[in-house]
């Protein structure tokens, strides 16, 4: 009998620790990438992280938007509970956007995203950026899986967003050097040799 009352007990401690941390599901999300006009924006790149405060990106997901979505999108990325999404929008000649879903509002909404033209200052300095895992230095797993030959599309976009900041033309909070060194890397290894 008492056997069997620790092995109930640490079953039930087993189970409860799987399902905090093991229990994993999709989540889709989906939405539209406009412009300020709500014109569609072709050729537009939406990339989604999963997160767990604390312990950095789990994964991600991105797709490209082309003229014949009509600025829609649709993606399914690994979740786990108490998760939160980081996001990037990029499209050629627009600024980019990036942020985070603190209060998990995007549980029930639509992703919408309004691009503004880059003309009217000519730099794009998204610093949101560098809160993000991306180019996940400190995630072997998803450093490799980002730099595969069919990621190159994102990994191109992350690398245009972040000129500004590699140049330091955008003031960018201490304690990210890390990141921008990596970025630096990836910029060096993608350029033309």
């Amino acid at each position: 009998m008492g056997n069997n009352i620790i092995a109930l007990l640490i079953a039930g401690v087993f189970c409860a620790a799987c399902v905090n941390d093991c229990a994993a599901a999709d989540r889709a999300f989906k939405g539209k990438i406009t412009d300020r006009k709500g014109k569609p924006v072709a050729e537009a790149v939406v990339y989604i992280e999963a997160h767990r405060e604390g312990k950095g990106a789990f994964d991600f997901v991105y797709a490209i938007v082309d003229s014949a979505s009509k600025g829609a999108f649709s993606l399914n990325i690994k979740w786990k509970r108490n998760a939160l999404m980081a996001y990037a929008v990029f499209a050629p000649d627009m600024h980019t956007i990036a942020g985070f879903d603190w209060i998990r509002y995007y549980k029930t909404h639509d992703l919408l995203f309004d691009l503004d033209s880059i003309a009217h200052d000519g730099k794009d300095c998204e610093t949101r950026l560098v809160g993000m895992s991306f180019p996940f230095e400190r995630i072997p797993s998803l450093a490799d899986r980002v730099r595969q030959a069919e990621n190159r599309q994102l990994l191109l976009a992350f690398i245009d967003a972040y000129k500004s900041i590699i140049e330091g033309a955008c003031p960018v909070p201490s304690g990210n050097e890390e990141k921008i060194r990596a970025m630096k890397e990836l910029q060096s290894a993608t350029s033309p040799q």
